[in-house]
């Protein structure tokens, strides 16, 4: 309350809008093809840290049975689900398209645009409600 009254008192709303003016001003949405080589790119480190996270608890796994390490069998369990879970983790990578992620980038940008816009317009509301110029 105190910080929003400082704020009022500063002429901040001012400085607000110019500053979502500018936002507004360089928000620029990506392509199809620039969200395309995102997800890709996106898709292949994924695959990489999967295939580490996979590498490493088969390892693990692998020691129990070869008789390297000792585990009980609360902590084999944990690590037959984590396995499972990373394989179930690859299929859904595999399964998703780079369709779905262009769509959802593009409504994530739209959103963004959007809310920048509402924020412009709140804070001119406010200065046109203090007779102030924007």
């Amino acid at each position: 309350a105190d910080r929003r009254r400082e704020q009022r008192e500063s002429g901040s709303s001012r400085v607000d809008v110019n500053i979502v003016n500018e936002q507004l001003k360089n928000f620029k949405e990506k392509s199809e093809e620039e969200h395309r080589d995102r997800f890709h790119q996106r898709q292949k480190e994924k695959f990489e840290r999967l295939d580490e996270m996979h590498k490493e608890i088969s390892d693990k796994i692998d020691a129990h049975h070869e008789g390297r390490t000792l585990m009980n069998d609360e902590e084999l369990e944990k690590h037959h689900r984590r396995k499972e879970a990373l394989e179930k983790k690859r299929r859904h990578l595999e399964d998703e398209t780079s369709d779905n992620y262009v769509e959802r980038m593009k409504r994530h940008d739209r959103k963004f645009r959007e809310k920048l816009e509402r924020k412009k317009a709140r804070y001119e509301d406010i200065l046109r409600k203090r007779g102030e110029e924007f």
